[in-house]
C-alpha cells in the first residue's frame, strides 16, 4: 500500500493539532458516545476518531478496533486529510491505495471505509472521523450526510475542549500575575474568543435537540401505523422489512442516548458561558474609581474562576449575606484581593496536607454588615502563620512560599487596595498549624480622598 503524500502545509497542520493537546489523553465519554452512535446510525461495527500525527494515527475514540494507534504511512486517514472531500471506499480490496494494507488483508479486514476530515478552527485537517465494515458496501447520500453531522459534533467537542483548556491555561497564568490590569485584558480576550463559537455550538445543539423530538414523534407514528397494518394482515412482507430495520437500528437505544448526549453538550456550553460571565464580572470596573456594586456577586465570580486553585485539595463554602447593601468600590481590584486570598489559602492547605496535619482542606468566605461597614472574612484550615511573621505579611516582597509560588506582592497589593484606596481595614488572625482568618472591612458610605 503506497503511503499517502505529505500535505504541503504539514508543519502548520501539526502545529494546529498540537494546540489541542489531546494526543495520548485518556478516553472521554463525549467522543466515545459519538463513535457508538455512528455504529448504530450507520450500521457498521467499527468507528474511529483518528488524529494524524507526524508518524502515526492515534485514536481518541474507537469502537470495534483493538489498537489505539497505527503507523501513519499505510493508513486510510492519511489520505482523508489531503482534501476536504469525503473518502468513500466501497471495497478496499479493489482499491490500489489500500488493497495490500495490513488492516485489509488482516484483522479487522476492512472493506467498506467512510472517512470525513476533522478540520480545526484554524483551517487544517488534523484527523478524520471514520466508519468501517468488513463487508463491502456503497455509502448512500444519507450515510454521508449522517457521517458529516457526526464529524461536526466531534469537531465541536474538540473546539469546546480546546476553549476550556485555553480558559484554564490563561486563568492559571492570571493567578500568578499580580498586576490587576492583566486580568481585565485577559477576561476581555477570553470573552471575545469563546462567546461566538459557544453561541454557534449552543444554537446548533438546541436545533438538534428540537429536531430529534420531531423525528422521534414521526418514527413513533410510523411504528404505530406499521403495527396497525400488520395486525390487519396487509403488506406483510413490507412490514417485516420495516420491523427488521427498526430492530437493527435499535431505536430504544437511540431514543435513550441521543437526548442524553445533547443534554450533556448543552450543559457543557452553559458551563463555559458561566465561566466567561464570571471572568467578565471579575474584571469589571465602573466608570468611576468607585461604583456601588454587588460585592457578593463579585465574590461568587472570583470563586468560579479560581476553581483550579482549590478544588483539588479543599471544599469552599460561601456564607454571603443576602441583605448586604451594594458597596462603593472598584470591584475588579477587590476581586483581585479575594482571588489572592483564596490562592494563598489553597497553597497553605496543600502544605498542611503534605505535612500530614489534615487530609482535606476547607475554605470559608463570609460577608456580613457591621456598623455601616461591609465585612468579608476568608478563613482556611491550612498551615497558618507564625506569630513572629504576622506583622510582616503585608510588606512588599515578603513571602513564606516556596520558590516559584509567588513574589510576595499579593498581600502587599491587597493591603494597599483595601486600606489606602478604599479606606477600609485588613487584618488577620492565625494560629500556626491551625489555619488563618483574614478580615476585610469596607465603608458603605463614600469617603472623600
Amino acid at each position: 500500500m503506497p503511503a499517502a503524500p505529505i500535505p504541503a502545509n504539514e508543519e502548520r497542520r501539526l502545529a494546529a493539532l498540537r494546540e489541542y493537546d489531546i494526543l495520548d489523553t485518556p478516553k472521554e465519554a463525549s467522543f466515545d458516545r459519538v463513535t457508538r452512535l455512528a455504529c448504530k446510525l450507520l450500521n457498521v461495527p467499527m468507528s474511529v476518531v483518528s488524529l494524524v500525527d507526524r508518524e502515526r494515527q492515534w485514536f481518541k475514540s474507537c469502537v470495534g478496533v483493538d489498537v489505539s494507534e497505527t503507523p501513519r504511512g499505510p493508513s486510510f486517514c492519511s489520505h482523508v486529510i489531503l482534501s476536504e472531500r469525503v473518502l468513500n471506499v466501497p471495497d478496499a480490496t479493489k482499491d490500489p491505495r489500500f488493497c495490500d494494507s495490513s488492516l485489509v488483508t488482516g484483522p479487522p479486514f476492512i472493506r467498506f471505509y467512510l472517512g470525513i476530515p476533522l478540520r480545526s478552527l484554524s483551517g487544517f485537517n488534523i484527523g478524520s472521523f471514520c466508519a468501517m465494515s468488513p463487508e463491502p458496501r456503497v455509502a448512500s447520500e444519507a450515510d454521508v450526510a449522517m457521517a458529516r453531522e457526526l464529524a461536526d459534533i466531534v469537531c465541536s467537542e474538540l473546539e469546546l475542549r480546546l476553549a476550556l483548556k485555553q480558559l484554564q491555561v490563561k486563568h492559571s497564568r492570571t493567578l500568578h500575575l499580580e498586576k490587576m490590569s492583566s486580568v481585565g485584558r485577559l477576561a476581555s480576550g477570553i470573552a471575545h474568543e469563546i462567546n461566538t463559537p459557544m453561541q454557534f455550538v449552543g444554537d446548533n445543539t438546541h436545533f438538534l435537540q428540537e429536531s430529534f423530538q420531531t423525528f422521534r414523534s414521526l418514527i413513533e407514528n410510523y411504528e404505530t401505523l406499521t403495527k396497525s397494518v400488520r395486525l390487519k394482515g396487509l403488506f406483510a412482507e413490507e412490514c417485516a422489512v420495516i420491523q427488521e430495520k427498526a430492530t437493527e437500528a435499535d431505536l430504544p437505544f437511540l431514543f435513550k442516548e441521543i437526548p442524553v448526549a445533547l443534554k450533556q453538550s448543552l450543559e457543557g456550553v452553559t458551563r463555559v458561558k458561566q465561566l466567561v460571565g464570571a471572568m467578565k464580572t471579575f474584571s469589571y470596573a465602573g466608570k468611576d474609581d468607585k461604583t456601588c456594586l454587588d460585592l457578593n456577586k463579585g465574590i461568587e465570580s472570583t470563586v468560579t474562576i479560581s476553581g483550579n486553585e482549590w478544588k483539588y485539595n479543599s471544599e469552599l463554602v460561601m456564607e454571603l449575606d443576602p441583605d448586604l447593601p451594594w458597596v462603593p468600590c472598584d470591584i475588579s481590584e477587590l476581586n483581585q484581593v479575594i482571588l489572592n486570598m483564596i490562592t494563598n489559602a489553597a497553597h497553605s492547605i496543600q502544605e498542611a496536607i503534605e505535612a500530614g496535619l489534615i487530609v482535606w482542606g476547607r475554605i470559608r468566605i463570609k460577608t456580613t454588615q457591621e456598623n455601616n461597614q461591609a465585612v468579608i472574612e476568608v478563613e482556611d484550615n491550612g498551615m497558618g502563620i507564625p506569630e513572629s511573621l504576622i506583622d510582616k505579611i503585608f510588606d512588599p516582597f515578603f513571602t513564606t512560599k516556596k520558590f516559584g509560588m509567588g513574589m510576595g506582592q499579593g498581600l502587599a497589593i491587597a493591603h494597599n487596595t483595601i486600606v489606602h484606596k478604599h479606606k477600609g481595614t485588613l487584618g488577620v488572625i492565625s494560629e500556626p498549624r491551625h489555619g488563618a482568618r483574614f478580615r476585610i472591612t469596607l465603608p458603605l458610605e463614600r469617603n472623600n480622598p
